[in-house]
């Protein structure tokens, strides 16, 4: 499955996400896979199709290969303010 399906159905869940949290004023644990999907996407990684724990993604940079791993956080005002990161 390719990276633009995995974006078709990726929309789902954020919708999902959104109106559990309306509904209910609790967050869906979607954030997760839905924040590697947005990083693998933007950043042109490529996915750990592995499953290798310590690691999320890969950043090849020539011969180099970078394992990354991602963070992924939901704010949920508009101004964002609320939420410390690390």
């Amino acid at each position: 499955m390719g990276v633009n399906s995995v974006n078709k159905l990726i929309i789902e869940p954020r919708l999902i996400a959104k109106e559990y949290r309306l509904a209910a004023d609790k967050t869906l644990p979607a954030t997760p896979e839905i924040a590697i999907n947005d990083a693998i996407s933007m950043l042109e990684l490529t996915a750990n199709d592995e499953n290798k724990p310590g690691y999320d993604a890969i950043y090849k940079i020539g011969e180099d290969h970078l394992k990354i791993q991602k963070k992924g956080r939901v704010i949920f005002n508009e101004r964002g303010q609320g939420h410390r990161l690390g």
